[in-house]
């Protein structure tokens, strides 16, 4: 969902009852009339995400849905005030979300580092020779080999 006034901002939204097939939202009167629908007019909920960098912890907010007059395009964010919800309510099962179990290392074998970069630079230390574009250029011309 994208804002229309303001088109940097911008939330990653989902339908809640693709999760919680029973999710039950409740609006007043004075509700409805401030996203102009009709009494039984039908409308779209929506709930908003979030992603963390671990995106198999994605969570949707169930206690604050957006309820949606999709005629009119009108939309509002209402807060529940029931605690049948969870503000963080896990999108994937968590046989999905737990990383498996890492196996022990062989005896000799070193953990790989979080950055592997940082790893490898790391043993290939004093093996490895940066030459500058002068020198590149100076090689090239004296027909020589880079190695």
């Amino acid at each position: 969902m994208q804002s229309v006034l303001s088109p940097h901002l911008a939330f990653v939204t989902t339908d809640p009852h693709l999760y919680v097939p029973d999710y039950k939202l409740k609006l007043l009167e004075e509700d409805k009339k401030k996203v102009d629908l009709e009494l039984d007019e039908p409308f779209l909920t929506r709930s908003i995400v979030t992603i963390p960098e671990n995106y198999t912890e994605m969570t949707a907010n169930l206690v604050a849905p957006l309820v949606i007059n999709s005629k009119k395009g009108i939309g509002k964010q209402f807060v529940l005030t029931s605690m049948e919800y969870d503000t963080r309510h896990y999108l994937l099962p968590e046989e999905m979300r737990t990383p498996p179990a890492t196996p022990p290392l062989a005896p000799g074998v070193r953990p790989m580092s979080k950055n592997p970069l940082n790893e490898a630079k790391s043993l290939l230390a004093g093996k490895i020779h940066y030459l500058f574009p002068a020198e590149v250029l100076r090689q090239r011309d004296a027909g020589s080999r880079l190695q």
